[in-house]
């Protein structure tokens, strides 16, 4: 399989990477055959979502995709309103798993679905669509060259991490 493309998350208006696919319960509640098709070998599940942190939820707010209209066989673009008619976000209350979000440098290249490893992986973990907790793993460093982790100031996971204690706290 192939390296495959991130889903997009924004926490805190800051754009980042994420190695999850916190739509696919949702998709696999539905009881259809699959919903989109693939059109490029990075992105297998057809589709790239993005997802908001407002609070202490998680939220759908973009979805880029496509389906396959059949019996013609032709391919058409899908956007949020394909699976939610008439929502320009959606509260994402089916979701209960822990969400990875990658950051740093790539450490090691993986040709494999979001196999890739980075310097340090963010997990917040989601019940119902709520934040729970989290946790930061930092990565082997023995492949990384040593003197490019000690100049570098601050991490922007690490100044997320503090805004996302802050959410916690205030939401328990």
């Amino acid at each position: 399989m192939t390296a495959q493309k991130h889903e997009i998350i924004l926490i805190d208006g800051r754009e980042f990477g994420m190695t999850s696919t916190p739509l696919q319960p949702y998709l696999e509640s539905l009881n259809k055959p699959s919903q989109f098709k693939f059109t490029v070998t990075s992105c297998w599940r057809g589709y790239v979502g993005t997802w908001e942190l407002k609070g202490n939820k998680l939220f759908l707010i973009k979805l880029k995709g496509y389906r396959e209209l059949k019996p013609l066989n032709e391919v058409l673009e899908a956007d949020l309103t394909y699976l939610f008619p008439g929502k320009n976000e959606v509260f994402a209350d089916w979701y209960t798993g822990t969400l990875r979000i990658p950051d740093g440098k790539m450490i090691e290249y993986i040709h494999m679905g979001f196999a890739s490893v980075y310097e340090r992986d963010l997990y917040i973990k989601f019940f119902n669509g709520v934040m729970i907790d989290y946790r930061i793993k930092t990565n082997s460093q023995d492949k990384v060259i040593p003197h490019q982790i000690k100049n570098k100031k601050t991490s922007s996971i690490m100044t997320m991490i503090e805004k996302i204690k802050n959410l916690i706290k205030r939401h328990k």
